[in-house]
């Protein structure tokens, strides 16, 4: 890892970072242990996990960062990387779940008096990584009529992403005294526009058809909050 830090002026800092990881012993599922079809049968002695893949992370990271004065605060991150896997067993190289490429962060706070403060953050990434299903097949047990299940035909693992996932947050906060201590009630707004960032799919007994399972929140959440300073 190389890192760089500038001081632009008396309360601007420019920090300046790359990296690059790599990674041994990674977990990794055994295919002698996967059954391909419901009537066969895996030898009990074979491994179900193997700790043989590897991969590789690398990045930069461009932070500029406002210390308070004039009676705010604020720092703005930008972030690319790459993160792939490596897997001996099947000779293929795919992309990590935690492969984000670009991950963009603005927090600004603002100090009203001495007892009232507001702010937001607001947060812009890269779609995360998931495996399509192309299509499914039925297994019919002997002399039914009916599929007992449908078998789902994969894509290439990780080779697609959801969409770009942006959210904006706000909050207020209020210094006061409870009970002869120093406290703070705040007040915040999570995910202001109603962003939705899909978490998963959840798919039929066929494989035709899902419904999208988004992160919380999926929608504008108030709260109320208090901390008391002991």
């Amino acid at each position: 890892m190389i890192g760089l830090n500038t001081t632009l002026t008396k309360n601007w800092q420019l920090s300046t970072e790359l990296y690059y990881k790599d990674f041994s012993d990674l977990v990794i599922a055994n295919p002698l242990a996967q059954k391909r079809n419901p009537h066969q049968i895996i030898n009990p002695s074979i491994e179900t996990y193997l700790n043989v893949a590897s991969g590789d992370s690398y990045g930069a990271e461009l932070m500029l960062n406002k210390s308070f004065s004039e009676n705010w605060l604020g720092w703005l991150s930008i972030a690319y990387s790459k993160t792939e896997r490596d897997n001996p067993l099947i000779d293929k190289k795919f992309n990590s779940e935690f492969d984000l490429p670009w991950v963009v962060n603005l927090v600004l706070n603002y100090q009203i008096n001495q007892q009232w403060s507001a702010g937001f953050k607001w947060r812009f990434q890269s779609g995360r990584r998931y495996t399509a299903v192309n299509s499914a097949t039925p297994y019919y047990e002997q002399g039914q009529q009916e599929p007992l299940f449908y078998i789902p035909e994969y894509d290439s693992f990780n080779a697609s992403s959801v969409k770009n996932y942006h959210r904006l947050d706000l909050r207020i906060d209020y210094k006061t005294q409870l009970m002869g201590l120093d406290s703070s009630i705040y007040f915040e707004l999570m995910n202001v526009y109603g962003s939705k960032a899909i978490q998963e799919f959840e798919y039929n007994k066929d494989y035709s058809s899902y419904e999208k399972d988004y992160q919380f929140p999926d929608m504008p959440l108030p709260s109320v909050g208090m901390t008391l300073n002991f």
